[in-house]
Parts: structure tokens; sequence; C-alpha cells
């Protein structure tokens, strides 16, 4: 297996052959061991090019229409399945279906999508508005988020941190909402967000990646300049101090540029 990009924070792993996949939570590791050697629906796993925190799906590019396994714990519906009960081996979320799945993230307990079409969804756990729907309210099926809050812009990127979520519009905008207890929206507060807002202080810049923390995130715009934001008690921030900031602050490299950005949490 070749492993072409992981993330520490999710173990997200691509791969051009086996899908490979190890569960942070202990208690649900060998549940995932032993449902990732499966095949589901009659779809080898050779096809599966990546794993995203128990969200898998199969971007076998044929005349079908990509979908999205989930399995795994599910006590708030983040699988998208339409109940609350855990699922032992990979299940297609029925809600996608004739939907073209572009890329998926998963928080702690909640799960987000970007269309080909550069729609985006939200389901599972919605407590802090970080499925971007406009309420606290949990989703047990994909509700896709209006393009109002999203100011008509297509999304390209999404990510999740541990309560919140970030995305990008194929403009190079970047949105954030949800929790923002430790500032980690990036908008200068520290209040939460039920609907997609636009980060004004990178409003000027083209952002190229993004990653959520546990509560802090992180941005690389198309220039290689990187910005932290959020919780930042160990220095996670990169900006010299242990001070939490509700505002993007820019990480200074003395000789170089970033290249990429990944969170842990």
């Amino acid at each position: 297996m070749r492993v072409s990009k992981v993330s520490l924070r999710g173990l997200i792993l691509f791969a051009s052959g086996d899908c490979f996949y190890e569960h942070r939570w202990s208690d649900y590791l060998k549940m995932f061991h032993d449902a990732i050697m499966l095949d589901t629906n009659d779809q080898p796993l050779a096809k599966w090019t990546a794993v995203v925190l128990g969200v898998c799906w199969n971007v076998n590019f044929s005349p079908e229409i990509p979908k999205i396994p989930h399995w795994g714990r599910n006590q708030n519906g983040q699988l998208g399945l339409g109940t609350t009960e855990d699922a032992l081996v990979p299940q297609k979320i029925q809600a996608f279906q004739g939907v073209s799945i572009k890329m998926v993230a998963a928080g702690a307990e909640h799960s987000v999508a970007v269309t080909e079409n550069g729609e985006l969804y939200g389901w599972g756990w919605g407590r802090y508005g970080n499925l971007g729907l406009g309420d606290r309210n949990d989703r047990l099926i994909p509700e896709k988020i209006s393009t109002l809050n999203l100011q008509g812009e297509r999304m390209v990127t999404v990510a999740c941190g541990w309560r919140h979520t970030i995305s990008v519009s194929s403009s190079g905008g970047l949105y954030t909402y949800g929790w923002s207890k430790y500032g980690q929206l990036g908008h200068g507060d520290f209040k939460d967000h039920l609907v997609p807002h636009k980060l004004e202080a990178l409003r000027d810049s083209f952002i190229s990646q993004i990653s959520g923390g546990w509560r802090h995130t992180m941005a690389l715009t198309s220039d290689g300049k990187l910005y932290g934001w959020g919780w930042n008690k160990f220095g996670q921030v990169g900006v010299g101090d242990n001070a939490d900031h509700c505002s993007p602050v820019q990480v200074n490299f003395p000789h170089d540029q970033a290249h990429s950005c990944y969170c842990s949490s």
C-alpha cells in the first residue's frame, strides 16, 4: 500500500490500493480492523482510497456515483444512517443516493461533506452549531447547508475540529462555524456561530489548506503564509506565546514558507 497523505488528528490515510484504518478509540479498534477486511456491497476494498475517522468512502471514479459508507460509534447520528445505533460494518448513506461526493471530514461526533457541485452537508451532533444549520439540534441524516449562509459560493474543501467546522470556497474564502469558547472560529470573539461565517480577517487571502485541532484552527494561504488561532495553552498556534487567540495570527518562519498544515488533537 502506498500512503500519500497522513493527518495526525484523525489518522487520515490516502492510498492507491488497499485502505488502511486505525481508530483512536481503543474500544472500537478491533471492530474497524475487522471491518476493513470485508467487501461491502460487492465493492472490493482495493478500490477504496481514503479513510477519515471511521468515515470511509469509495472514490472509484467509474460510471458509478461515489458512495460514502460509514461505520462505528453513532450515539449522536454521526454516521448519517437515520438511527443512533452503532454500525459494526460499513453502511451506505442512503441520503446521498445520486449525489456525487468530493470530500468528507469528521469531528468528535459530527460529520460534514462537500459535493462535486460545491454544496455543503452536515449531520450528527449539533449542540454548538457545528452542523451549520442554524440551530443546536442533532441530525441523524445529512442535511444541506443553505447557500444563503455561504453567500452563494461553492465549497471545495472542508475540515472539522473537535466541535467546530471549517470550509473553503472556490474563490479561496474561509468559513467557520460551531464552538468558539477558545476563539477557534477566528471571528474576533468567543461566541458560537450556528451558521457559516466568512472570516473577515483573511478576506484578502486565498486559502489553500485548512486543518482543525481539538480547540484551535490552522489555515495556509496560496502564497505560503500560515495562520493559527484558538486554544493555545501549549503554544500549538505557533505564534510565540500561550495565550488564546480569537483572530488569525501569522506563524513566522525565519527562512522558509509553509507548504502544508495538519493539526493533532
